[in-house]
C-alpha cells in the first residue's frame, strides 16, 4: 500500500531476528521481500544488493522455491535502475527464474518471471519475444486465478508490452489493471493507508 518506510522498518526486526537464530532460509525468503521495497522506496542499488544476497544463499541451500523468487527480485531491481546492460541482465536472469520455477512446478513464480522477462525483452527492442512471453503469463495467471502479490501488475505490464507492438487490446488490459487496483483501495478502511495506495494508482 506504499508504506516503505514501515515496511522497512519491518523488515529490519525481521532480518535482525533471522541473523540471531541462524535461520537462513528464511533470512534469503525475507530479503526477497526486502529488495523489491528498498527498490521501491528509491534505494535501487541497496535492492540490488539484498536481491543478489537472497539469491547466494538460495542457491547454497538448494532452495528452489527462493531462488525463482529472487532471480525475479533481482531481474526487478536490475529493470528500475534500468541501464542498457542491467536490462540484458534482467531478461537473463527473469529466464532462469522461469526455467527454475517450472522444473519445480512454482506456477506463481513462473507468472512474475515471464512478465519481467517480457519488460525486459520489450526495453531492448524484442517486441515480438516480449508479446509471446507476457501473453503466456496472462494465460497462466488466468488459469491459476490467484497471485502472491499483485495481478494487476502483470495485467499493467501485459498492457504497456502489447502498447509497443501496436496492438489496441492494450488499453483493455490496462483497464483491468486500474479496475483491480480501484476494488482493493475501496477495501482499506486506514485512512492513512487509504491516501499511500492512492498515490501508488499511476494507470
Amino acid at each position: 500500500v506504499g508504506q516503505y518506510g514501515a515496511a522497512a522498518a519491518s523488515f529490519a526486526r525481521t532480518l535482525d531476528i533471522l541473523d540471531r537464530t541462524g535461520s537462513r532460509w528464511s533470512r534469503a525468503d525475507c530479503l526477497v521481500y526486502a529488495a523489491s521495497n528498498t527498490a521501491l522506496a528509491g534505494d535501487v542499488e541497496g535492492g540490488i544488493g539484498q536481491a543478489r544476497e537472497a539469491l547466494g544463499i538460495a542457491i547454497e541451500l538448494g532452495a528452489r522455491y527462493v531462488e525463482a523468487n529472487a532471480r525475479v527480485a533481482l531481474a526487478t531491481t536490475l529493470l528500475a535502475r534500468g541501464a542498457e546492460r542491467d536490462l540484458g541482465a534482467a531478461e537473463d536472469e527473469a529466464a532462469h527464474a522461469v526455467q527454475v520455477a517450472r522444473a519445480a512446478e512454482l506456477v506463481v513464480p513462473e507468472i512474475v518471471a515471464l512478465s519481467r522477462q517480457a519488460q525486459a525483452a520489450s526495453r531492448r527492442g524484442g517486441v515480438e519475444r516480449a508479446v509471446v512471453l507476457s501473453r503466456r503469463a496472462v494465460e497462466l495467471l488466468e488459469e491459476q486465478r490467484y497471485l502472491e502479490g499483485s495481478e494487476e501488475a502483470i495485467f499493467a505490464s501485459h498492457a504497456d508490452v502489447l502498447a509497443s507492438a501496436g496492438d489496441p487490446a492494450a488499453e483493455t488490459f490496462r483497464e483491468r489493471a486500474r479496475l483491480g487496483l480501484e476494488r482493493k483501495l475501496a477495501r482499506i478502511t486506514d485512512p492513512e493507508w487509504r491516501r499511500s495506495f492512492a498515490l501508488e494508482i499511476t494507470l
